[in-house]
């Protein structure tokens, strides 16, 4: 079974009503970074801001901002507790995790309001990730982005939200990650869901105007609830299920001209994608390239006749790229 989890969490608290320590905090913090707010209009200092890390029991480190009154923590949870975010983390994991922070500042951390929460899966593939990139197309609301080891769908309309296909073991030869053993020479995508905001995540969570606490957040019934939305976020990108079958002609001996014609012509439509089609045809009736009127009407018609009857012969319904990453996705677990 494949498996999904939180990685990336924000969580803020108001100092006084979470009844934090200041003092408490700055002196749990490692490598630490002072900066200054000054009174308006003079060189007196207001108040000294903080930003440091965290350290686990295991020395793995996760980020802290110390302001005048408030405390953001901020960071991969996995990489917080088992040094890297390849292994996925258990409710139980994360709750070890905060209550030993708990214990080290003096105050119950798990009352802090959560401002993001990323859930992803690593899943091993047959093929190498970026293979399967050109499969996935738009998604409803989001605008997609494209990098050189990913593939990104931002939220648009005000959606704090942000969904992204990556080559996992890239990222980590990039980002100069430690691979774990089992994830070493595998071909691994990674699906993460993030939501960035406390208003998404209580709307994932069905709470209403309720702030999303980190007590409320790690409860079972709503981490199945950021799972299921994790699915239903990939369900909701477009994938090109039909694929251009070459492999028909592969046999063959001979090619007539027109076969081979078609072929190109095929490769050429595959690799562009419909949109452009649509470009040309626009081009074509815009600038009257087949002529005006009916006779015009006529020529446009049977040039995109010809191409879809092509494009019929030549397509196979069942992209089996497609298929295995849908069933990885369907078929994952989340870590309780």
């Amino acid at each position: 079974m494949s498996i999904g989890a939180i990685d990336t969490m924000n969580i803020s608290y108001n100092l006084k009503d979470s009844g934090i320590n200041r003092a408490n905090v700055i002196d749990a913090l490692y490598n630490k970074q002072e900066s200054y707010v000054y009174e308006a209009g003079s060189n007196n200092i207001h108040h000294t801001n903080w930003k440091g890390d965290f350290i686990s029991q295991n020395e793995n480190r996760i980020h802290a901002y110390l302001g005048d009154n408030s405390l953001t923590i901020y960071g991969s949870i996995p990489k917080f507790i088992n040094g890297n975010n390849f292994e996925g983390i258990s409710i139980s994991n994360i709750e070890s995790a905060f209550d030993n922070l708990s214990e080290v500042i003096g105050s119950d951390l798990y009352s802090g309001k959560v401002t993001r929460v990323d859930y992803a899966g690593n899943i091993f593939m047959e093929n190498s990730p970026k293979l399967y990139y050109k499969f996935f197309g738009d998604s409803y609301k989001f605008k997609r982005l494209e990098f050189s080891s990913n593939i990104a769908w931002k939220g648009t309309r005000g959606q704090a939200r942000y969904k992204t296909i990556e080559d996992k073991t890239m990222w980590a030869n990039d980002t100069r990650n430690e691979i774990p053993h089992l994830y070493q020479d595998r071909n691994i995508i990674r699906y993460e869901n993030r939501l960035k905001s406390s208003n998404r995540i209580a709307h994932v969570l069905g709470m209403g105007g309720k702030t999303p606490t980190l007590y409320e957040v790690l409860k079972i019934e709503n981490i199945i609830e950021i799972h299921k939305d994790w699915k239903r976020q990939y369900l909701k990108i477009n994938k090109q299920n039909n694929l251009i079958d070459f492999t028909k002609y592969m046999q063959k001996d001979y090619y007539s001209p027109q076969e081979a014609f078609d072929c190109l012509v095929m490769s050429l439509i595959q690799e562009a994608g419909e949109e452009q089609i649509q470009e040309f045809m626009k081009f074509l009736r815009e600038g009257k390239k087949f002529g005006t009127g009916q006779t015009g009407s006529n020529n446009t018609y049977k040039f995109r006749k010809k191409i879809d009857r092509l494009r019929a012969n030549w397509i196979r319904n069942n992209n089996d790229m497609i298929m295995e990453i849908d069933k990885a996705i369907e078929s994952t677990v989340f870590m309780d």
